[in-house]
């Protein structure tokens, strides 16, 4: 028996799966919001979720889950769940179509020692589909039901020829789901022996020890944390650590209800990557990051470490609405050497709206930690860095005051486009942005049920009308903003980016830039190729459209005025 993974001794009726799957076939399905874990086509659809909706497929941590109105129409799932004895979170159908790659990845606390658990039942499958953990392949049949610690690092290569489809069910750990491991030969004593490794159990030791005052608690807590989390501590004196111009901080996470900060080694590997989501996934191969938890620290220390260093201050935030060049811009800036382009930063949007998320962060916090993170990713770290450019989420001119508060004079870019053409493009390919639940509602200020979670179409025109209401605002406001157009050209907005600037590229550098311009921005190796004229728009997007029209007015009195 192997507490990793197993097979549950039930086996379910192929047929009235498969009977209930082809009602749901015909419900809009939503690719995986876990961009960085997978290559290739994974999308899902919920029967279970933390709003209820169907299209929130999401593993979220909640309070309270709900059925979807797509399980009403699943009698034999909905049998399933109830022959289940155990508290039922997410459940979902995911779906991986053949060629597909999820790449290793851990889910952090999925697993049965730490009292919530994944099961996995196979309604169409493929031989040729690689379904890894730990290491180990695991050969799952149509209509068996497995059981994996998904806090282990797993992975699926999906060679095949059939679309892999699997009902996917978070429960949390009680006596009858004992009762029901037991019966598959789950080891108890296994797992015990176990626990006195178990991470969870250090981070309480730790907390435990902290309240006592004494030097051998302060000893015992720097071995477990050393042990735990591979804490950096703060250099002694003014000797520098080794590599430290290498590791950067990379999110947060809540440990014993205190905010800490989670850091990476970079291996000398530069933000070039067309998002930075893609560094972080081309980084957490490297040895010093294969570990639960790489390195962890308090803000505090990020707030120190950040005053240490010597960095490069930004030199233009760029402001956008998606879908409108931004990333070619990154892209193009990547090219010189000297430059730090920070496109889309994971850490600076958990940052920005975790006082939105948890009730005890005030914003002045989250303010503080946003600064300090930027000047620990603006680092020189090899001495030839002079600029730096911070490409926003498209979502963060809702946080224009507060960056504006601690960036008062440097230069913001707020690239836009045809609104018709942006839709255009989100309903080839959906981002994050256009599902209701990805943003709070105090964020955007746009109420949750003012769109039906399946209205990505309105619900995203919503989003851009107010995008760009605050771009107008701001232009008026601000005079250190600059108006730029998506169909001013990649080369038209780097010119204007140099004159709000300042900064004046050679022409070595401008011949290399143009040549990357031709070129896909999110596929480098694929030549650029012009999207297709955007149909007549829908009514709910004429109010994005007024405010285009008044920006392009804003834009060409800017111009004319020169």
């Amino acid at each position: 028996m192997d507490n990793r993974f197993f097979k549950l001794p039930l086996q379910f009726d192929l047929a009235l799966l498969s009977a209930d799957l082809a009602a749901c076939e015909a419900r809009q399905w939503v690719d995986h919001f876990n961009k960085n874990d997978y290559d290739g086509n994974w999308t899902g659809i919920s029967l279970r979720s933390a709003s209820g909706e169907a299209q929130d497929i999401k593993a979220s941590v909640s309070h309270a889950f709900g059925d979807t109105s797509l399980l009403g129409d699943c009698p034999y799932f909905r049998e399933i769940l109830a022959s289940f004895p155990f508290e039922k979170e997410t459940v979902r159908l995911l779906a991986l179509a053949p060629g597909s790659v999820i790449r290793a990845h851990r889910d952090a606390g999925l697993g049965y020692p730490h009292g919530c658990f994944r099961l996995h039942i196979p309604i169409t499958t493929d031989e040729k589909v690689q379904f890894t953990v730990d290491g180990c392949n695991l050969n799952m049949g149509a209509g068996e039901c497995w059981y994996a610690n998904f806090d282990l690092p797993h992975s699926v290569r999906h060679e095949g020829s059939v679309r892999r489809i699997h009902l996917v069910i978070d429960g949390l750990r009680n006596e009858a789901s004992d009762a029901l491991f037991g019966s598959a030969g789950y080891d108890f004593e296994l797992e015990k022996k176990q626990k006195e490794h178990d991470p969870a159990t250090k981070a309480a030791m730790i907390e435990h020890l902290k309240l006592i005052d004494s030097d051998a608690a302060r000893s015992l807590i720097a071995q477990l944390e050393a042990s735990l989390f591979n804490v950096r501590k703060a250099p002694s004196g003014n000797t520098p650590q080794p590599d430290s111009c290498d590791w950067v901080p990379t999110g947060m996470i809540e440990i014993e209800n205190e905010w800490r900060c989670q850091w990476q080694h970079l291996g000398g590997i530069s933000f070039t990557a067309p998002f930075f989501h893609e560094t972080l996934g081309q980084i957490k191969k490297l040895p010093a990051n294969k570990h639960p938890i790489a390195a962890c620290s308090d803000v505090e220390f990020l707030v120190s470490e950040a005053l240490k260093v010597d960095c490069v201050p930004p030199d233009a935030f760029i402001f956008h609405v998606s879908r409108c060049g931004s990333t070619l811009l990154s892209q193009i800036l990547s090219i010189d050497p000297h430059n730090i382009v920070l496109s889309e930063v994971p850490l600076f949007d958990e940052l920005l709206r975790l006082p939105y998320r948890e009730a005890t962060v005030g914003e002045d916090f989250a303010a503080g930690a946003f600064a300090a993170a930027l000047r620990l990713m603006g680092r020189k770290r090899t001495g030839r860095e002079q600029h730096l450019f911070v490409k926003t989420d498209c979502w963060h001119v809702f946080f224009y005051a507060a960056i504006r508060r601690l960036f008062p004079t440097t230069p913001i870019l707020l690239l836009y486009r045809n609104p018709s053409e942006v839709l255009r493009s989100q309903q080839k390919i959906r981002g994050i942005q256009s599902l209701r639940d990805t943003l709070e509602p105090a964020v955007t200020g746009i109420p949750m049920e003012a769109f039906e979670a399946y209205d990505m179409d309105g619900y995203f025109s919503k989003l851009l009308e107010l995008i760009l209401g605050s771009f107008a605002d701001i232009a008026r406001t601000d005079t250190n903003t600059v108006l730029l157009n998506y169909a001013e050209g990649p080369m038209g907005m780097l010119q204007k980016l140099e004159q709000a600037t300042g900064i004046r590229f050679s022409e070595e550098e401008q011949r290399a830039m143009e040549k990357r311009s031709l070129f896909s921005a999110k596929r480098p190796s694929e030549h650029f190729t012009p999207e297709e004229d955007a149909p007549h728009p829908p009514v709910s997007l004429e109010p994005a459209l007024r405010w285009y029209a008044v920006l392009e007015a804003m834009r060409t009195e800017a111009q004319n005025s020169r």
